[in-house]
């Protein structure tokens, strides 16, 4: 079983961020999108969607 001390943890910046979308599922693409672009405007990223 893998506990806390298994893990590594490192902070990590985004340079860029990547969103593909599933056009048979409009509920996970619609979460998706949310995520990604709140991330985006956090980090200050271009966000490209395919």
């Amino acid at each position: 079983m893998v506990t806390e001390d298994d893990l590594t943890i490192e902070s990590m910046h985004y340079n860029r961020l990547l969103l593909a979308v599933d056009d048979d599922d409009d509920d996970s693409s619609r979460k998706a999108l949310n995520y990604a672009c709140t991330v985006a405007k956090i980090y200050d990223i271009p966000l490209g969607i395919v």
